[in-house]
């Protein structure tokens, strides 16, 4: 049965490394329309933060879609700004990798909310997925090195990363990578990734675009940040926004 996909990005990523206060996870988060020609599913990969769980079912009922019509949340992994908002879906599918609620080997990760894969394993429409699944026809591949169990997804030359390539300054062979369990292995996963696809969706960043032997950022991003109106005695602007302009990145190595 051929299935038909189209791309929602519900929240762009943005490449802030953080703040004096620590990260601020502003991530990616999509909504896929996968058509047959007997049905219609939704599925959305990541959720966003917390902070953004409003938004976020805001720009779901701008494409005239309640909670309760997402079929499917996949999470990537299980950090705070990607999965912390799949108890807003009551009728989906949860699709979580196995090594994230089982990692194979101990790692104290403070990225990872308290109590959400306790409440995971009580899911019962939960679903353990590892490389190889597939998912209303899209693959699963595991991408581990951010953290152990961290999977993409992949449809027609589509990859949606998630923090396996969190920004365009990773595809820089020589790019320090943070926030990383394991930098080696975090290498090869984007490799892995950069050798199968024609355009990538990374965990904080516009769309990253194959072009001959590089890739390039086509978009630009923006984010504002505002002050409460109430403080009305601060001096000059209470609204900020920033810009990242697009542009080429650096061809990853063989």
């Amino acid at each position: 049965m051929t299935s038909r996909y189209r791309l929602h990005p519900l929240f762009s990523g943005i490449p802030v490394a953080g703040s004096q206060r620590g990260p601020l996870g502003w991530s990616s988060a999509f909504l896929i329309e996968v058509t047959t020609e007997t049905h219609q599913r939704h599925v959305l990969f990541d959720t966003a933060g917390y902070n953004e769980r409003q938004e976020l079912l805001k720009r779901l009922s701008a494409l005239q879609l309640s909670p309760e019509d997402i079929d499917a949340v996949v999470i990537s992994h299980l950090h705070f700004d990607h999965a912390v908002n799949w108890p807003l879906f009551p009728d989906a599918e949860i699709y979580l990798p196995r090594k994230e609620l089982e990692p194979p080997e101990p790692f104290n990760d403070f990225a990872v909310p308290e109590l959400h894969r306790e409440a995971l394993v009580r899911h019962p429409r939960l679903h353990l997925i590892e490389d190889g699944d597939r998912i209303e026809g899209m693959q699963v591949i595991e991408a581990p090195g951010h953290t152990q169990g961290l999977i993409a997804l992949a449809f027609d030359d589509v990859i949606l990363a998630s923090d396996a390539i969190k920004n365009r300054h990773e595809l820089h062979p020589n790019a320090k990578l943070s926030n990383t369990w394991n930098r080696r292995i975090a290498r090869d996963s984007i490799r892995q990734l950069c050798a199968q696809a024609a355009t990538l969706y990374p965990g904080h960043d516009a769309p990253l675009h194959r072009i001959e032997d590089g890739w390039q950022v086509l978009d630009e991003l923006t984010a504002t940040l505002r002050l409460s109106a109430s403080l009305t005695d601060t001096a000059g602007e209470r609204q900020w926004q920033m810009a990242i302009p697009p542009g080429p990145c650096g061809a990853i190595d063989p």
